[in-house]
C-alpha cells in the first residue's frame, strides 16, 4: 500500500536558503530511488521561514529504508542546526492522485 508522509519545518530565520540547498539535494535523491514517486517542497506563503515536506512512497516498506540512506542521514545531519524547533512528521493516506506516470493512486483507504 502507497505511503505518504508530510513534514513540518521552521526554519531560524535567515538560514532558509542553506536550508533549501540541502533540502533539494535530499529530494533529488529520494526521487531516484525505487520506492518513492513524489517529493514537494513546500513554504508558506504567510511566513518564510515554515516549509511543508511532502513526499510519497510506493509503500511504508519504502518509506522505513528512505530513512535509512545516506542521502536522508546526510540531509538530517546538515538542517538539524538550522531549525528553530524540531521538525513534525505524520505518516498520511492518500484520498486521490497521481504518480510520476499519470496513473492514478486512489488505493489509500486509511490514514496510516
Amino acid at each position: 500500500m502507497e505511503c505518504a508522509k508530510c513534514v513540518e519545518v521552521w526554519v531560524k530565520p535567515g538560514r532558509e536558503d542553506e536550508f533549501l540547498a540541502a533540502t533539494k539535494a535530499n529530494r533529488n535523491a529520494t526521487l531516484q530511488e525505487a520506492g518513492c514517486f513524489k517529493f514537494h517542497i513546500l513554504k508558506d506563503g504567510a511566513n518564510p521561514s515554515h516549509f511543508f515536506l511532502f513526499e510519497a512512497f510506493y509503500s511504508l516498506e519504502a518509506a522505513k529504508r528512505h530513512k535509512s540512506t545516506g542521502h536522508y542521514l546526510s540531509w538530517k545531519l546538515a538542517v538539524e542546526s538550522l531549525m528553530a524547533r524540531p521538525r513534525n512528521s505524520r505518516i498520511i493516506g492518500l484520498v486521490a492522485g497521481y504518480d510520476l506516470l499519470g496513473r492514478e493512486l486512489c488505493s489509500w483507504a486509511e490514514i496510516l
